[in-house]
């Protein structure tokens, strides 16, 4: 069984998209704040392995030219 499910709404399908992890990529609001780049880009690896490609943070490299607090923001929405 997956440790965490994500539950979100699409607005193209009108329908609610379950997203399956096999492992949580981080614990907490508090170790997120705390994350390295590094370790964010990983929480968004792990992430953008399973969501649908709409849903992906940083599609085609845009995570470059992202701050880490703009990446942070753009996990928390999804979480």
């Amino acid at each position: 069984l997956p440790t965490v499910v994500l539950q979100t709404y699409s607005t193209s399908t009108e329908g609610i998209v379950l997203t399956a992890l096999p492992s949580a990529p981080f614990c907490c609001h508090e170790d997120l704040l705390t994350m390295s780049r590094e370790k964010l880009e990983d929480v968004v690896r792990a992430l953008n392995e399973k969501l649908p490609r709409r849903m992906r943070i940083g599609v085609a490299g845009t995570i470059a030219g992202m701050s880490d607090a703009e990446i942070r923001r753009k996990i928390e929405v999804l979480v």
